[in-house]
């Protein structure tokens, strides 16, 4: 039987494999937008042999978006393995009271910290990165190669399926300007606050007591660095 944690990690991990799919097909534009070629509709190959210098910039632009994409998924899923391993939901205390729930855990609420700023910097720079491989896809498409109102409604829903998970992660962005340290799961559409300490981790304080310290020597290290 899996444990609770364990499906909660299987969860995030499937949803973000669907959003892989999304990231696909909105990052690599000029290869999944219809375009006119010699009157006709562009093939694949044509979308990416034989370029011009311009298409062979959006090309690669268009690839270092996806790569910046899955970095940003490998970021968000070490993140929310973390907090779904130490934390847990407890509907009995404010969504905002990670802070004083994790007084007495000082390093794992600095990795939380540390999980929260690298997630928030990567999704800026990927919301950049993004933006500007709009930009350049539009030039190339609706300019160079523009076919009907097919390469208008494709365009538009292909950008639309990352832009949410945009959205989303700047949402989290800005629940955190208050100054207060939150644990909001950033795979999910409605955001779930982590907001107590796991109840694996509960007891590890006792360690400074010898004889805690000798029923407590199975636990794991990692467990025990953190609590330390």
């Amino acid at each position: 039987m899996l444990t609770q944690d364990q499906k909660e990690k299987l969860i995030s991990f499937g949803i973000t494999i669907i959003e892989s799919y999304k990231v696909l097909v909105s990052s690599l534009l000029s290869l999944f937008v219809p375009q006119i070629c010699d009157g006709e509709t562009c093939s694949l190959s044509q979308n990416i042999y034989n370029l011009t210098r311009f298409n062979e910039f959006v090309l690669v632009f268009n690839f270092i978006t996806l790569a910046s994409f899955l970095i940003l998924y490998y970021i968000q899923l070490k993140r929310e393995a973390y907090i779904i391993s130490h934390l847990e939901v407890d509907k009995s205390l404010a969504d905002n009271s990670l802070e004083i729930n994790l007084q007495p855990y000082p390093n794992i609420l600095k990795r939380i910290n540390d999980h929260n700023r690298r997630f928030l910097l990567l999704s800026k720079v990927t919301t950049v990165i993004f933006t500007l491989n709009i930009i350049f896809s539009a030039i190339l498409i609706f300019y160079f190669y523009y076919d009907g109102w097919r390469s208008v409604t494709t365009f538009v829903a292909n950008v639309l399926l990352s832009t949410t998970k945009l959205t989303n992660s700047m949402t989290l962005d800005l629940k955190t300007l208050e100054g207060k340290t939150l644990a909001l799961s950033s795979t999910r559409q409605e955001p779930i606050s982590y907001n107590a300490i796991d109840p694996d981790y509960k007891n590890i304080l006792e360690l400074t007591n010898p004889v805690s310290h000798i029923v407590n020597i199975f636990k794991t290290p990692s467990k025990i660095q953190d609590a330390q």
